[in-house]
């Protein structure tokens, strides 16, 4: 066994396929061991849950090492998928096996490791990457049926996915129809297994060390308070806080976690909120722009995270690949980024260390590009004096140019005014979280003294700010918050399954039941239905004056998309779009990939869907009435549609940081708009002459 960590926390790194690391491990033993007891009765076994709910701790950590115990047979866990995945794989099969002599690529590779000791165990974690890169075209798509298919040949599968990468492995539905019999879900701790994460660790590494640590009780209880939402136990703001209180106890010589240690460091939020400033406030000022700019390109504007190979980060964030690497090894060294994917010959990707951080990251990039705004002002406000002083000693030197000294002088005041104007929209900007009428006040000044797009952007997030009259909180995600046509009632859902309609107060008008795993949510044109969809495929037609659905189709598959149009609704899952009549009746259009995106226009005439197609998407408009495909769009990585309101115009978001108008009819391009950064989503006004 390996020496004894420094800590009895892992922080916000995973568990590790190790003994020690398996000795450490508390708090999913009911989820352990019903992941082994299934791994070991079948030949495939899909395990799934939300992102940083610890299913690569769990695989590591747990099963790995509990089915070594249990069957005595090789464990192998893999998640390197970017690049050429069955070499990958195979290696990893070699690592764990021994020499097995010359193997014809992946599957004589597996054979032969499960013939020699009768059984394997293949643990795939994190294989929604492998979906991401590689798609149903990707070298698993024969060989991992054949693999579960051969006669005679013991190998058992676990593949380990994010939720909301489930209905991707739809692809593979075809090729393995067993696919989905034994699916397993992973939620976030419950409150009493995150009480044993905190405390099991503790007592083993007091075995381990040969002395008595402990945490007291109500520290226990403050620490679970505030690492809880209303689906469980956040486990990386649990091991990040627990890592970073042992760190200040040991400094402090006690071997007690305290309560009063807790207050002190200013709990689970101000923990990982210091972890990220700290990290980054350490950086040399002249790096901190540019860490600014690489971690953009790394975190979307929702705060989750996006990984890229060091050549291209280095482009988009327009830093030089020997700054980038100094930069990236020391975010790496801090926890803020780390690099995955890595295999013989092929390249690093980066990203976040964990999603956890992501809201973090963008406070800090907002302040540092406020402190950058003053500076910039300070800077300017200290040239135009400088300006001013000489425009004054020319004056008194030069009295036949007093004239133009005037002019210069009323220039240089109009400047000294827009720098002015310029510092007082940096400090509205930094007043809107705490005080949005003071923000409101300022940001007209500013807009005043230095009229442009900058200013105008800070009093328009200044007004919004002041307008808030109230916060509804569901839990968990927001997947839907629209007004129906009359902007009336307020359609609001969550990804823990609430869903209702609200007044312009915030008071709930209806009591529609829960909707586990709620996806989407959508009005009809008049406003007199609305529909919701779920992870679980269910789609369901509700009117606002009853709180029992009026109709439910059921798909099978994630609910990706709605869209009304008439009388007619548009459900995307899967690899299928559904166009629902509400007076009865079904039509189902299947495509060759996963449906990533889809709309249907105002009149129900035509669609527009994007789907899977080897490692990128492929888009198409198609007739709603025949089913036949207008025309396919040239564009790909296409994940967002939205219609104009008379239906002629369709617009488009993709991720190569474009959006792009077509004719709704035709399908013939119109416009093309670069950004930025990725293109999440479109809405046209309701004239139909401005999308944002």
């Amino acid at each position: 066994m390996s020496a004894v960590p420094d800590s009895p926390y892992k922080g916000l790194a995973s568990f590790e396929d190790s003994a020690l690391d398996a000795l450490l491990f508390f708090g999913r033993e009911r989820e352990r061991e019903t992941v082994v007891a299934n791994v070991l009765a079948s030949r495939l076994t899909v395990l799934y849950g939300p992102s940083g709910v610890g299913k690569s701790s769990l695989v590591r950590a747990g099963v790995a090492q509990r089915l070594r115990d249990a069957s005595g047979a090789p464990v192998v866990v893999h998640d390197s998928w970017a690049e050429d995945p069955a070499g990958a794989l195979a290696s990893s099969v070699a690592a764990e096996c021994g020499e097995l002599g010359a193997t014809a690529g992946l599957v004589d590779t597996v054979a032969a490791a499960a013939q020699r000791s009768r059984e394997l165990h293949l643990l795939l974690d994190q294989f929604e990457e492998y979906m991401l890169y590689h798609g149903l075209d990707g070298p698993l798509s024969s060989a991992l049926p054949e693999l579960l298919r051969r006669p005679g040949l013991r190998v058992n599968v676990l593949i380990s996915i994010r939720d909301d990468a489930l209905a991707e492995l739809d692809e593979f539905a075809g090729r393995i129809p067993e696919l989905f019999g034994n699916l397993l879900r992973l939620d976030r701790l419950g409150r009493e297994a995150g009480r044993d994460a905190i405390v099991g660790p503790l007592a083993r590494y007091s075995e381990l060390r040969g002395k008595r640590f402990t945490a007291e009780d109500a520290l226990v209880e403050a620490v679970l308070d505030e690492a809880s939402t209303p689906a469980g136990v956040e486990t990386p703001y649990l091991q990040l806080v627990l890592e970073r209180l042992w760190a200040r106890e040991q400094l402090a010589g006690s071997r007690e976690l305290r309560l009063a240690t807790f207050r002190e460091i200013g709990g689970a939020r101000a923990v990982v909120r210091d972890h990220v400033q700290g990290a980054l406030d350490r950086l040399p000022v002249e790096e901190q722009d540019a860490a600014e700019r690489v971690v953009r390109q790394l975190v979307t504007p929702s705060g989750r995270k996006l990984s890229h190979e060091a050549r291209d980060l280095a482009e988009y964030a327009d830093v030089e690949d020997a700054q980038l690497r100094r930069l990236l090894e020391r975010l790496g060294r801090e926890r803020i980024v780390r690099g995955v994917n890595g295999t013989p010959g092929a390249p690093t990707r980066y990203e976040i260390f964990h999603d956890v951080l992501g809201p973090p990251i963008l406070a800090w990039q907002h302040d540092h590009q406020l402190r950058r705004e003053r500076e910039r002002a300070r800077n300017q406000r200290r040239r135009l004096r400088t300006v001013i002083a000489a425009t004054l000693a020319a004056l008194a030197v030069v009295a036949a140019l007093a004239v133009y000294a005037l002019v210069q002088r009323s220039d240089a005041r109009t400047q000294a005014g827009r720098a002015r104007g310029r510092e007082l929209a940096a400090r509205a900007l930094a007043e809107i979280p705490s005080n949005p009428q003071v923000s409101v006040e300022q940001a007209l000044r500013a807009a005043s003294l230095a009229p442009g797009s900058q200013t105008a952007s800070v009093l328009r997030a200044s007004l919004l700010a002041m307008r808030e009259t109230r916060i509804v909180r569901l839990g968990g995600a927001i997947v839907a918050d629209t007004f129906d046509p009359q902007h009336e009632l307020l359609l609001l859902g969550s990804s823990d399954g609430k869903l209702g309609l609200y007044d312009g107060d915030g008071r709930r008008v209806t009591k529609e039941p829960d909707q586990p795993g709620l996806t989407t949510a959508v009005w009809s044109p008049d406003g007199t239905l609305f529909a919701s969809g779920t992870k679980a495929g269910a789609v369901s037609i509700w009117t606002p004056t009853r709180s029992l659905p009026v109709r439910t189709v059921q798909t099978g598959s994630p609910v990706v998309a709605l869209a009304f149009a008439k009388t007619t609704l548009l459900a995307a899952s899967g690899r299928h779009v559904r166009l629902i009549r509400i007076g009865g009746g079904t039509r189902t259009l299947t495509f060759p990939g996963g449906v990533v995106a889809a709309a249907l226009d105002p009149n129900g005439r035509v669609f527009a869907v994007s789907f899977r197609h080897g490692k990128g998407t492929t888009a198409e408009l198609v007739d709603a009435r025949t089913g036949k495909r207008i025309r396919r769009l040239p564009e790909g990585e296409i994940k967002s549609f939205a219609f104009s309101p008379n239906g002629r115009l369709l617009a488009s978001g993709s991720y190569d940081l474009t959006a792009r108008l077509w004719n709704a009819r035709t399908g013939k391009l119109l416009h093309v708009l670069v950004h930025h950064g990725y293109v999440l989503d479109e809405s046209f006004s309701a004239d139909g002459k401005s999308l944002v």
